[in-house]
């Protein structure tokens, strides 16, 4: 069988020692995050050039009054509306199909561009209105919108 221990030794460092331990640590440190470092020591330099360290500063040393403004601001009766609304905007955005929407605003500008490019003395006459209707950009047009007005009155 083995011996029992009977004295254990503890390792004593002195405080250079500790303190090049820490300096050595603190160097492999800074040379693996070497990149990290200087681009935070540039987005400092940007803030302080900028005044807004300054107004950050400032900000967290009285962050409790504005807080206390921000919140009896947002307690004005004119915001409860806002709030109210916030939520169900939130749902509405949910349902909308983005992909249809982007398609229509791409279409609605086109005809924006051509009806800005109309001279806008130009008249028409009803023979003019029905020669419009074989014009298939025209027609599709048309049929669109009519397809648009009956999905609205969908119920």
């Amino acid at each position: 069988m083995a011996e029992r221990i009977q004295k254990i030794t503890r390792l004593h460092y002195t405080e250079e020692e500790l303190e090049e331990k820490d300096h050595q640590e603190l160097r492999k440190s800074l040379s693996e995050n070497k990149d990290a470092i200087l681009k935070g020591i540039e987005f400092l330099k940007t803030l302080e050039s900028q005044g807004m360290l300054d107004m950050i500063d400032a900000s967290l040393k009285q962050k409790e009054e504005i807080l206390t403004n921000v919140v009896t601001e947002a307690n004005k009766e004119q915001y409860t509306g806002i709030f109210e609304n916030a939520g169900a905007l939130l749902f509405l955005i949910g349902k909308l199909d983005v992909g249809e929407i982007e398609s229509f605003t791409s279409k609605l500008n086109n005809g924006l561009k051509n009806a800005n490019e109309t001279d806008p003395d130009e008249t028409t006459s009803l023979m003019g209105l029905i020669r419009a209707l074989k014009d298939p950009e025209i027609n599709r047009g048309i049929v669109t919108m009519m397809n648009f007005l009956k999905g609205l009155g969908q119920e």
